[in-house]
C-alpha cells in the first residue's frame, strides 16, 4: 500500500533542504582522578563526592579562539535557519547558495587557525610544563599531527525526507502510522512558520520604532541598513517559502514589501517624508494583528 504524502510536505520539500555544520574542537580537558582524590580524601567526602577536570591548555589564547570560532558557526547557522529535528536545522531554498558561500568563508577562518595553533603547539606546551606546575604530564599531550586530525569542520545538507509507508501489516497499523508521521511533520512545519512570522514581525516592530520620534530625554533611534536588508531578504523568503500557505504571513509579507519599496537605511533617515511613511506602514499592519508598535 502506498500512502499519500500530504502536499504540505511535498511543498516543504521542494522549497528547504536539511542542513547542519559539525565543528570538532580538541577539548584538551581530563579528569584527574589523583588531584580528585585528594581533594575529597583531605575533605573526609566520599570519593565519588567530586571530580577534577584538567584543562591541559589553560589560558592559551589560540586554542580559546577555536572555540570561540565553532560557537559563531553554531549562532551564524541558527539565524537563516529554523529548528528541525536535534542537530539538523531546516534551510529555505531560496537561501541555500548565500549560506554555502557564507560557510566557505568560516571554514576557510577554521583552518587558519587550526594552522596557527598546530604552528604553536610545541611552544605551547613548553608552556604548560611552567604553568600546569606538577599537574604536568608530557605523555597527556599528543603529537602535532594527532592534534591536528581531532579539529574539523563539514557541512551537511541533505533533502527532507518523504516517507513512503510500504507495507504489508494490518490496515489500522498502517492507518495509525500515517496519522503519526503527518501529525509529527505538521507540528514541525507550524512551529517552522510560527517562528517565520514571528521573526518577521520582529522587523516590522523594530523599524517602525527606529523610525519614531524620541522620547525627551533619550536617543534618536536610528535605521540601519542591516535591518532594512535583513526584512526585505525574510520577505523575499516567504514569497517561497509560506509552505502552509498562511494568508496572514503573506498579507504581513505583501505589505510590509510595499511600505519599504526600494528604500534604503540612508533614503529613510535623509527624508523625514519617508521616515513618516515608512513608520505608519510598519504601525499599520502591526495594528491589524494586535501588536502596538
Amino acid at each position: 500500500m502506498i500512502l499519500k504524502k500530504p502536499d504540505y510536505l511535498i511543498s516543504l520539500a521542494s522549497s528547504s533542504v536539511l542542513i547542519n555544520v559539525e565543528v570538532k574542537v580538541w577539548s584538551a580537558t581530563r579528569q584527574d582522578r589523583k588531584v580528585s582524590d585528594e581533594v575529597t580524601s583531605a575533605k573526609n567526602a566520599d570519593p565519588k563526592a567530586g571530580r577534577f577536570i584538567q584543562n591541559l591548555l589553560a589560558g592559551d589564547k589560540r586554542h580559546e579562539k577555536l572555540t570561540i570560532h565553532r560557537q559563531s558557526v553554531y549562532n551564524w547557522l541558527k539565524k537563516p535557519t529554523f529548528d528541525w529535528a536535534g542537530s539538523q536545522r531546516l534551510l529555505p531554498m531560496a537561501r541555500l547558495e548565500k549560506i554555502k558561500a557564507e560557510y566557505n568563508d568560516h571554514e576557510a577562518e577554521h583552518e587558519a587557525l587550526v594552522d596557527d595553533f598546530c604552528n604553536h603547539y610545541p611552544s605551547i606546551v613548553a608552556q604548560m610544563a611552567f604553568s600546569q606546575g606538577t599537574m604536568f604530564d608530557q605523555t597527556l599531550y599528543p603529537s602535532v599531527e594527532e592534534v591536528r586530525s581531532r579539529f574539523s569542520m563539514r557541512l551537511h545538507i541533505a533533502p527532507v525526507p518523504l516517507a513512503d509507508f510500504r507495507c504489508s501489516i494490518a490496515q489500522e497499523i498502517v492507518e495509525d502510522l500515517n496519522q503519526y508521521y503527518s501529525q509529527q511533520a505538521n507540528d514541525q512545519i507550524q512551529d517552522v512558520m510560527s517562528s517565520a512570522c514571528e521573526q518577521l514581525l520582529d522587523y516590522i516592530e523594530r523599524i517602525a520604532h527606529a523610525c519614531s520620534q524620541p522620547e525627551e530625554g533619550k536617543r534618536k533611534p536610528k535605521v540601519y541598513q542591516s535591518t532594512i536588508e535583513g526584512a526585505k531578504e525574510l520577505i523575499d523568503t516567504l514569497a517561497t517559502f509560506n509552505i502552509i500557505q498562511d494568508p496572514k504571513i503573506e498579507a504581513i509579507r505583501k505589505q510590509a514589501r510595499q511600505v519599504l519599496a526600494d528604500y534604503t537605511a540612508e533614503d529613510i533617515r535623509d527624508s523625514e517624508a519617508v521616515k513618516a511613511t515608512v513608520k505608519d506602514g510598519m504601525d499599520d499592519i502591526l495594528s491589524k494583528f494586535g501588536i502596538k508598535s
